[in-house]
């Protein structure tokens, strides 16, 4: 037995002195290659960490710019839409809150940072109370314009020139505390309304607490101005005046960045917002955490958002190399400078940098550093050329299918690239436009020097001009023809090494519209202001005019701006002239209007003088969505009144003249053949007096029968006498018309007086003369006298012919005057008074 376990039991160990030796040196070579190894371990850990910090460093550079244009772009977009906004009040002069709310909910994107939406017009403090009390009828019960107390509180604003306060607002539930508050109340505010007001052009406010704000959120204000005078109107067009109100954007900060960044993948960054305009050491106005769950090592959400910087997420990152990596983005926008600051939080350096230098240094610690390191460059570069590969493939499917035309051009003008609608826009290939000068291929020739002069400019002094601001202009197609262009130019890097970025949009759609559309607009103001009557709009509702013609100036002699602060029943008497009471009248005018008729009435106003104005209106409705608005032409008929009636006056009074005259001939008929012994005795007496009728009447149709000149009368009654022996007739006495009734009286007088002389007194015989003269004191009576002398010896009749009793009635019934008839030896005297009331006042 013993012998087997010798057999089986292993043979002792035999020394090798040799061997010791083999082995040392065999341990001296693996120290030294393991110290050699050691030390390339250590060596390449070190640049590995190098190069890891450079390239996490340009990572996160370039996610932090990243960050910055999702903000910039999410604020342009909500800026673009108001713009968009200011159009619809250009292009209507009256929008309702239903237009306005369906507008607005159709172009903006209702991101978070929204809060409202709002049209804040512009009220004098004349009109404050009026347009109140309209925005009350209009259904919003307590509307009143309001401004915040120094407690805080909302109470009714105070007396001022002019209000700005807030009428429409989108949306309106959460946001009731603004409606009516007057934005031009606070310094801050006024302040950007007032920027935006001279520029005409979007301007934001320094941070604010909003009205309706709850939380502890900052919040910024963006106007923008609309002006009464049409869609494009240059600055020198532009008056004060014209202002009409503000298109005003609410933005919630905090909110606006949390919807800017909310949906990009986290990536480790804390995004910080600062506004550089308030002071030269701003407070962060809001920030956003995006971190990434899978390096946090707690149950903290990935995405925090709130005052300031959450620096507990950056619990193993040192203060130095957090600053290091910190990485600054300005940005210019609505008239103020915001700086986007982005810092990398833990989780970003957790992601991205300590597997890779550790694992080298474990790799090398375990001899397997070529073997791993291999391993990793090899899989590392496969995914950076897959990711690569990926990433030009998307570019390039953006690039080709964008709807922009995207060319890159160096400092020197030449085109570096071509992309996106940039062959179909301009007709040039992007092989036959690479390597040629952007001046020459789509600058238009009046243009190119200024293009050539700005590049040359900003490699000099690095001045940006049009850069990075949308811009109009002019491009040429390679058929040679121009078309308008939008275009934004971004700037990458400075002086020669500078690379332009130039993103075009072929406008000549929007143009060819607008244009459209003005051109209308000017056909229609045209329209409306040569038009020969005067013009109104009428809201039928509220009984208010909102916008009058030039010639509804002229008629109701007031400014426009005071008519369309007033309405017809303002301007016109309690009754009309059919007797009817003004507002009854004029309501059931526009009734029938609203059902579809056309009515056409005649009408009163009182215009700004205080007078009268006969008027003759035609009522028409107007297409529209929102109030219910009329369009009234106004026809002056004032003359055309006054001259019916007169004409009216004239036939009465030829009625009345036709009466009187043949009621005279009658009379003259019917004494002549009572005093007359025979026929020719009859046609003599009867045709005198007919025939001084006549003359009569000559006389007064020269006056239109206003009255006649009492020497005039006496020409042409004595006129025959006067021509054969002027020096037989004396006539003497002042200017003096009597009216129609007095004249022919007068007339009749002088006939019989001179027909008696003719048979019978002194111009019977040629040596007899009469003279004839009258007189008026003071205004009193007209004393007319009658003095024959020369004649045959005058002795008193036994019995009164019919011209002596014509002559005291015509005088004494029909005049009221008095007759003083006097047959002296020496030739008849006759003495005629009429009273003052016979003369008429005619212009000389």
């Amino acid at each position: 037995m013993g012998t087997e376990r010798a057999a089986y039991s292993s043979p002792p160990p035999v020394k090798d002195p040799q061997g010791w030796f083999a082995r040392l040196r065999a341990s001296k070579s693996i120290l030294f290659i393991g110290a050699l190894g050691l030390c390339m371990t250590v060596a390449l850990f070190w640049v590995a960490r190098t190069i890891e910090q450079r390239w996490l460093l340009g990572q996160f550079r370039a996610i932090a710019a990243d960050r910055a244009h999702a903000v910039h772009d999410e604020i342009e977009s909500e800026l673009h839409a108001l713009e968009a906004l200011r159009g619809l009040f250009h292009a209507s002069s009256d929008v309702t809150y239903s237009e306005f709310e369906t507008f607005v909910d159709s172009t903006l994107t209702w991101a978070e940072g929204v809060q409202a939406v709002e049209w804040v017009p512009r009220v004098r403090g004349s009109q404050r109370e009026a347009f109140e009390g309209s925005i009350r009828a209009a259904g919003l019960e307590g509307f009143a314009i309001t401004e915040r107390t120094e407690e805080g509180a909302m109470a009714p604003a105070s007396p001022r020139a002019e209000y700005f306060p807030v009428h429409y607002v989108v949306p309106r539930r959460g946001n009731e505390p603004a409606i009516g508050f007057d934005v031009a109340s606070d310094p801050v505010r006024y302040e950007a309304l007032n920027a935006a007001r001279r520029s005409n052009e979007a301007r934001a406010s320094a941070p604010i607490t909003l009205v309706q704000e709850r939380g502890e959120q900052r919040g910024v204000l963006v106007f923008l101005p609309v002006f009464r005078s049409g869609l494009e109107e240059s600055k020198s067009g532009r008056t004060d005046e014209k202002l009409q109100g503000f298109v005003l954007g609410v933005f919630r900060v905090g909110d606006l960045l949390d919807t800017a960044l909310a949906e990009l993948a986290p990536a480790g960054i804390c995004i910080e917002l600062f506004d550089e305009s308030a002071a030269p050491a701003p407070e962060p106005l809001a920030h956003f955490c995006s971190d990434l769950e899978a390096s946090r090592g707690d149950d903290s959400p990935a995405a925090e958002r709130g005052p300031g910087l959450d620096h507990g997420s950056m619990r193993s990152v040192a203060a130095g190399l957090q600053e290091r990596f910190r990485t600054d983005v300005v940005l210019d926008w609505a008239g103020r400078r915001w700086r986007v600051s982005g810092v990398p939080t833990a989780g970003f350096f957790e992601a991205r940098q300590q597997w890779a230098s550790w694992a080298i240094l474990i790799a090398g610690l375990l001899l397997t550093f070529v073997v791993t390191g291999y391993l990793l460059t090899s899989s590392g570069r496969k995914r950076a050329e897959l990711a690569l590969s990926r990433s030009e493939e998307r570019n390039r499917l953006i690039l080709d299918n964008a709807l922009d035309a995207i060319i890159t051009i160096d400092s020197t003008g030449t085109i570096t690239a071509w992309e996106g609608a940039a062959e179909a826009m301009f007709g040039w290939s992007r092989t036959e436009a690479i390597g040629r000068a952007l001046g020459e291929l789509i600058v238009p020739e009046h243009l190119r020097a200024r293009h050539e002069e700005g590049m040359v400019n900003f490699r000099k002094t690095g001045r940006r001009g049009i850069l990075e601001r949308r811009v109009q202009f002019s491009a040429v197609h390679r058929d040679r023809h121009e078309f308008p262009v939008e275009l934004t130019v971004t700037v990458i890097g400075e002086g020669d090494a500078a690379e332009f970025n130039g993103f075009i949009r072929d406008v000549s759609d929007r143009v060819a519209v607008e244009r459209s559309l003005q051109q209308a607009m000017d056909r229609f103001r045209i329209l409306v202001e040569h038009a020969p009557e005067a013009i109104v709009v009428l809201d039928g509702d509220t009984g208010r005019f909102t916008d009058v013609n030039d010639n509804a100036v002229r008629l109701f002699k007031m400014s426009r701006e005071d008519l369309l602060e007033s309405g017809p029943f303002e301007l016109s008497p309690p009754i009309q002239p059919n007797g009817r009471k003004s507002e009854e009248y004029g309501r059931e005018m526009i009734d029938k209007a609203f059902c579809g008729e056309a009515p056409v009435f005649e009408w009163s106003h009182i215009d700004g003088e205080g007078e009268e104005v006969t008027c003759e209106i035609r009522l028409v409705q107007l297409p529209s969505e929102g109030p219910r608005l009329l369009r009234g032409s106004i026809t002056d008929i004032t003359e055309r009144k006054r001259a019916e009636q007169r004409q009216r006056t004239l036939m009465r009074e030829l009625d009345h003249r036709v009466k009187n005259n043949l009621a005279a001939v009658l009379s003259i008929t019917e004494q002549s053949l009572a005093t007359s012994n025979t026929l020719d005795e009859f046609q003599a007496a009867f045709t005198g007096r007919i025939r001084s009728l006549a003359r009569l009447h000559i006389a007064l149709a020269r006056t239109e029968w206003e009255g006649a000149d009492l020497e005039e009368i006496a020409n042409l009654t004595l006129g025959a006498h006067m021509v054969a022996d002027r020096g037989r007739i004396e006539l003497e006495g002042p200017r003096t018309v009597l009216s129609a009734e007095a004249s022919s009286a007068v007339c009749m007088a002088l006939h019989e007086l001179t027909t008696n002389a003719s048979k019978y007194g002194a111009l019977s015989v040629p040596q007899g003369k009469v003279r004839l003269t009258w007189s008026t004191e003071n205004g009193g009576p007209l004393r007319l006298t009658w003095q024959e002398s020369g004649g045959p010896s005058v002795s008193a009749p036994t019995r009164e012919g019919y011209g002596f009793v014509l002559i005291k009635g015509v005088i004494e019934y029909e005049l009221e005057g008095r007759v003083d008839l006097r047959f002296l030896p020496e030739g008849l005297y006759c003495e005629i008074e009429i009273p003052a009331s016979a003369r008429a006042d005619l212009a000389a």
